[in-house]
This record gives C-alpha cells, sequence and structure tokens, in this order.
C-alpha cells in the first residue's frame, strides 16, 4: 500500500533503492512515477514518494482520469520538460512490443521549480530503457544511472538488442551556432567507444533541441541502411542541413546552416579517414579549431596531398613538440616568398620551436589558429627546417 493510505488499484509502490534517495532529493526530485499500460485496466502508475508533498501524485490519488490524461498527453509527444501547476514534470518514453502490439512505458519525474532538469533528463532516459519499463528492474536501473552521473543513455531496442552508448562528459565547447561561420555545430559518435560526443553541437538550432538519443538512433538507421565507408551523405531535417561522414568505427554528423562545398566536403572525408586509420579519440577543442581554420581558408585545394597529415597533426597537437633544425639567426631559407606572402606573422614564431612547447601551446601563446598553425609547420617540415618530437604518454 502507498504511503497516505490510497489501495487504490491503478496506483502502486515503485521499489526503488533507499540509498539513491537522498540524490534524487538534491536534484529537486519530488516524486517518481511510471506508467505502463494494461489492455484491460488502462495506465497503471508505480510510484515513489521522494518527500511528502506533490501536487502531480496527489491529482493522481483523487481522480484516475488524471493519469489517463497524463499517459495520453506525454506517451507520444517529443515533449520532455514542462510544467504542470507549480511543478517540472521531467518524461521519458521506452516502447515494447508484445503480442504484436506497441504499448509505452512512461517515466516522470515530478520536481521543484528549480530541479537540476537537464542532469535529470539523462537519468531518466538511463533508467526507463535499462529497465525496460518493468518495475522490478527499476532498483538497479537507477542504481546504474546514478553510478554513471547521468552520462549514459541508451538507444532504442531494436532485433531485441540494445544499443548503449556514453555521453562524453564536459562543458559544452559551442554554446551558439555564433562559434562558426557556416556550421551550427558537429557530433561526433564512436562506434568502438560507444561515445557520442556532442560539447560541439549547441542545445537548440534553430528552435529545434539537440537530442543525443535520436542523432544516435539516426546513425544507427543510416548504417542500417548500408552506409559503411567513409562518406557523405546530406539530407535535410526540420531546415537543418545534417552531413553525416561515416566510417566503420566513428560517423562525424554535421548541423549546417546551408550546404558545403566540396572542398570542406573532402576535407571530412579526410578526416572521417584519420580517425578510422589512426584511431584517434577526437579532442573536440582540436576538432573546432581544425573547422575554423577550413571555414577561414578561400582556398582548400592548394596542399590537398597534405590534408591528411595537417588534419592528423592537428589531432595530435598537443602532443607534438616543434624543434628546429637550424640554428641560422638570420633565417636564411626561412622567409622565402611564399612565407613572406602567407605567414608572413608567423615567422617569428620560429624561433619559438625549441622542442620544449607544443604546437597546442605555441598557437596559444600566439593567438594564431592551430589548423594555420600547422600548416606552416607543414612548409618548414617538406625543407627540413623543423622536426615534430612527441611526447610520451
Amino acid at each position: 500500500m502507498l504511503k497516505g493510505g490510497t489501495n487504490l488499484a491503478y496506483l502502486k509502490d515503485l521499489i526503488l533503492p533507499q540509498k539513491i534517495v537522498p540524490k534524487l532529493r538534491d536534484l529537486g526530485v519530488k516524486s517518481i512515477c511510471l506508467i505502463n499500460f494494461d489492455i484491460v485496466e488502462g495506465p497503471i502508475a508505480f510510484l515513489f514518494k521522494v518527500i511528502k508533498d506533490s501536487y502531480l501524485i496527489t491529482e493522481f490519488e483523487q481522480n484516475q482520469s488524471r493519469l489517463i490524461e497524463i499517459y495520453t498527453g506525454l506517451s507520444h509527444t517529443p515533449i520532455d520538460i514542462l510544467k504542470i501547476g507549480n511543478e517540472r514534470v521531467v518524461a521519458s518514453r521506452f516502447d515494447k512490443e508484445k503480442d504484436g502490439a506497441i504499448t509505452t512505458s512512461l517515466l516522470l519525474f515530478i520536481c521543484k521549480e528549480n530541479a537540476l532538469t537537464e542532469e535529470l533528463e539523462r537519468i531518466a532516459k538511463a533508467s526507463i530503457v535499462r529497465s525496460r519499463g518493468e518495475p522490478k528492474r527499476m532498483p538497479r536501473a537507477f542504481e546504474d544511472a546514478f553510478k554513471e552521473t547521468g552520462r549514459t543513455f541508451v538507444m532504442y531496442e531494436r532485433e531485441g538488442k540494445i544499443r548503449e552508448y556514453t555521453l562524453v562528459p564536459g562543458e559544452k565547447i559551442v554554446k551558439t551556432h555564433d562559434e562558426f561561420q557556416n556550421l551550427h555545430g558537429l557530433v561526433l559518435i564512436d562506434f568502438e567507444r560507444n561515445n557520442v560526443d556532442t560539447r560541439l553541437v549547441p542545445n537548440f538550432i534553430e528552435g529545434v533541441k539537440i537530442e543525443p538519443v535520436k542523432i544516435a538512433k539516426m546513425t544507427e538507421e543510416m548504417m542500417k541502411e548500408g552506409v559503411k565507408r567513409v562518406n557523405l551523405t546530406t539530407w535535410k531535417d526540420q531546415n537543418l542541413y545534417v552531413i553525416s561522414s561515416s566510417g566503420r568505427k566513428a560517423v562525424l554528423v554535421v548541423f549546417s546552416k546551408t550546404v558545403l562545398n566540396e572542398a570542406i566536403e573532402e576535407w571530412l572525408r579526410s578526416l572521417m579517414d584519420v580517425l578510422e586509420e589512426k584511431k584517434i579519440y577526437a579532442d573536440p577543442e582540436l576538432v573546432m579549431e581544425l573547422i575554423k581554420y577550413l571555414e577561414s581558408n578561400e582556398d582548400l585545394t592548394v596542399r590537398n596531398m597534405t590534408r591528411k597529415e595537417l588534419i592528423e597533426i592537428v589531432l595530435y597537437s598537443k602532443l607534438l613538440l616543434p624543434s628546429t633544425l637550424t640554428k641560422n639567426e638570420n633565417k636564411e631559407g626561412i622567409e622565402t616568398p611564399i612565407e613572406v606572402e602567407f605567414f608572413s606573422d608567423l615567422i617569428p614564431l620560429y624561433k619559438e620551436m625549441t622542442g620544449k612547447e607544443t604546437i597546442y601551446q605555441i598557437s596559444k601563446k600566439a593567438g594564431v589558429n592551430i589548423g594555420r598553425l600547422v600548416d606552416y609547420l607543414l612548409l618548414l617540415k617538406s625543407r627540413n627546417l623543423i622536426s615534430l618530437l612527441s611526447i610520451v604518454q
């Protein structure tokens, strides 16, 4: 019987580990409600009260039609966070098939107005899919979700299997699309590590919420359709141009303001090639620097033979130490016409290349884009004026 004395047939107890109750309270949760649909009885709610007072739960206890209304309204809509009365509600869903019929389990976190809803969204999504909407599986599902600090979410069920990805933790690097010229942002999905990195895409683009789970679904469908090799697929979704460069081990999902030109598309293909061949975990800050370099470069076809090498060095720039191979203080051979024309502001950096600072450190100190600095380094390297030493990891 639920606390408060109700023994209504459509309301049942939800059992959760007591050790997570303080964590739920800290996040601003007042009650948890798992709603499953029974063909005969209609919606049945499994409740856990974190604190005594909850406006929505009181409504459920007083009127079954209110439960039916909430379930009907939220089980098949994309709304994840809403306000009901004086409470905020975080909703997450799981569809399952039984005897040819598809039913939806709906998990609700009923919260205070100042609740940490972003973190609760992650926990709710992980918990509902791990439990498959079954009340008896909820205790373990919640434990696992909290153990991973809410960063793990699970993809939809297909062919009886659930694919699980981990959302890479960390602060957003791109908070608005203003950081780029032609892009809104990009997402890297690593199939080997089962990671989804969304730090380079804002939460909303043109009013559309960017959701990691939906991106993973979209990518899974694309891979299912046979996009196995590294190539570029472009389609338009809700006024967003989505460009996916996919490979066997990773996929880059780019949200673009316009259809990208062929040169940048070639660079994206090369980026995927490098990620595939070198098994590099892409530091999003360095990917961002690379994209900014591509967008600011008017002619990306001049040195196509060095494209992959430039990308690889940018992605390794926190580990590579440029070191000069000549001590000529008069800089003979360093101020050639091409350097004077394209890299005149970078020529003074030659003396900074002592093998003691990384490319990344030099670029930050000088305030220059890493991609542009690497382009200059490749020119010096081609004439045997520098070597690139590597920090041992």
